[in-house]
C-alpha cells in the first residue's frame, strides 16, 4: 500500500474525451463542517499525462474550486512533488504547501488544502483524509473518506478470509494504524481491528453480498460509532471504508488486502 499526501488538485478540464470504459465508482465521504471541503467520486477532469476521468476521484469546494470537478487519486499519487516517509513498512508521499503565482494554473490550486490517501492492493481503490490544514495546522474541517472502482467486482460464496488493513487518522508521518479484518462469507460478518500506539478502531460489521458492502459498528477507543465500506475486485481482494462517530476526531479511514 501507498499513502500519498497531495496539496496538486487540478479543478479545471483542459479537454473531453469519450471513454468505452464502463467504470462503476463507489465510496463515501464523512461530512464536511466547514466553508471548504471535499466530495469523492467518479473523476471529470482530464489533463494530458497528469489526470483521468472515469477513475476513483475527488473534488474540493472552495473559493477557486468546484466540488464537481473531480480528479482521479492516481494522478495525484503520481505527482512527482511529494517525499516519500516509510511508516511501518508504507511509504508515505507527503506534501503541503501553499501554492503562491500569478494566473489561472496557480489559481486553482490555492487553497485547496492537505491529503492523506492510500492505495489499496494496486487497484483504483483509495481511502484517507483531508483539511484544510494537515499535520502542519491542526487538520481544520478534517474529513475521511473512501472510492473505488467495482468494476468486474465479485464475491466469494463462502469461507473465510483475513485482509491485512490500514488506516489513518490524523496522520503526522508515523502514526498509521494496522491490523486486520476477519470476513466470514458463510455468516456474512466482518470484524476486526487496526491500532497505533495510542489509539484503536475496531470494525464489526455485516457483510452485504448482492452490494458487495458491508456496514455495521465501530469502536474507537471504545466509544461506539458506524462503519462503511465496499469490498473490490475478483473475490473481494480488497476492501476500504471508513468509520463515523460523532466526535469527528475519531472519524478513520480506513482498506486492505486479502492475505494470500
Amino acid at each position: 500500500m501507498k499513502i500519498s499526501k497531495k496539496l496538486a488538485l487540478s479543478a479545471v478540464a483542459l479537454s473531453v474525451f469519450t471513454s468505452s470504459y464502463a467504470a462503476n465508482i463507489v465510496g463515501k465521504n464523512s461530512q464536511p463542517h466547514g466553508n471548504t471541503s471535499i466530495a469523492v467520486g467518479e473523476s471529470t477532469v482530464w489533463a494530458p499525462f497528469i489526470h483521468s476521468k472515469h477513475k476513483a476521484g475527488v473534488g474540493v469546494k472552495s473559493e477557486n474550486n468546484n466540488v464537481e470537478d473531480k480528479v482521479d487519486f492516481g494522478g495525484l499519487a503520481n505527482n512527482s512533488n511529494t517525499k516519500p516517509i516509510v511508516d511501518k513498512g508504507v511509504t508515505v508521499n507527503h506534501l503541503y504547501k501553499t501554492m503562491e503565482g500569478n494566473g489561472n494554473w496557480w489559481k486553482i490550486h490555492k487553497g485547496i488544502g492537505s491529503f492523506d490517501f492510500v492505495q489499496v492492493g494496486g487497484a483504483d481503490v483509495w481511502f484517507g483524509e483531508w483539511s484544510e490544514n494537515g499535520a502542519e495546522g491542526n487538520f481544520k474541517g478534517r474529513q475521511v473518506f473512501y472510492v473505488g472502482d467495482k468494476e468486474g467486482t465479485t464475491m466469494p460464496k463462502g469461507g473465510k478470509a483475513t485482509y491485512t488493513t490500514y488506516g489513518v487518522n490524523k496522520f503526522t508521518g508515523n502514526n498509521v494504524m494496522k491490523g486486520k479484518l476477519i470476513a466470514d462469507f458463510d455468516k456474512n460478518t466482518l470484524v476486526g481491528g487496526i491500532a497505533n500506539a495510542g489509539n484503536k478502531l475496531v470494525i464489526q460489521a455485516e457483510i452485504k453480498p448482492a452490494s458487495a458492502s458491508f456496514d455495521g459498528d465501530a469502536l474507537f477507543n471504545g466509544t461506539k460509532g458506524d462503519s462503511k465500506g465496499h469490498f473490490f475486485g475478483n473475490q473481494a481482494v480488497n476492501l476500504a471504508g471508513i468509520a463515523e462517530f460523532a466526535d469527528k476526531d475519531k472519524n478513520t479511514a480506513f482498506g486492505g488486502t486479502k492475505n494470500k
